[in-house]
C-alpha cells in the first residue's frame, strides 16, 4: 500500500530529526565567560584601509579579521580570525593562531597580556592599543 509506505518515509524522517535534535541540545558546547575590559580598550588604525578608525572594547572576547562581521579587518592579508582579545585578571589577552602573518610589536607571539600603546600588525595595516585614557 503506497500510504503506508510514505507514512513510514515521513516517520523515519520525523524520527531522525527528532534524533538528531536531541542529541544537537545534549552536545557539549563550549563556555564562552564574557567579561568587562576595565579600563574599556581603544584600537586605533594607524595605517591600512581603515586608517582613523577607532573600535572601543567595553567587553570580551572579541574578534578581529575578515571574516568576522563584528570587528571586520578590511586587509586583504588577515585571516578570517586574525586575533582575538579576551578579558583576564592580568589584563586583556592577545591570541592569534597567525603569529606569521599577525604580529605584536614586530613579534610572532600567540598570546601575549596587551599593554597601552602596543601595535597589532596585519599586512599593511597598523592598530595601536590604546588602555585607559591614554
Amino acid at each position: 500500500d503506497a500510504t503506508n509506505s510514505i507514512d513510514e518515509v515521513i516517520q523515519s524522517w520525523q524520527g531522525r530529526l527528532a534524533y538528531l535534535a536531541i542529541r544537537a541540545q545534549s552536545a557539549s558546547v563550549e563556555k564562552i565567560e564574557v567579561g568587562a575590559f576595565n579600563p574599556p580598550i581603544r584600537m586605533k588604525f594607524l595605517q591600512g584601509y581603515q586608517t582613523g578608525t577607532e573600535w572601543v572594547l567595553g567587553y570580551g572576547p572579541r574578534q578581529a579579521g575578515s571574516g568576522t562581521m563584528e570587528l571586520r579587518l578590511e586587509e586583504p592579508d588577515s585571516p578570517a580570525i586574525a586575533f582575538e582579545i579576551q578579558p583576564h585578571r592580568n589584563g586583556p589577552l592577545y591570541k592569534t593562531a597567525h603569529p606569521q602573518t599577525v604580529r605584536l610589536n614586530g613579534k610572532e607571539l600567540s598570546t601575549e597580556y596587551l599593554n597601552h600603546d602596543d601595535v597589532i600588525e596585519i599586512g599593511f595595516t597598523r592598530i595601536q592599543v590604546v588602555i585607559g585614557n591614554g
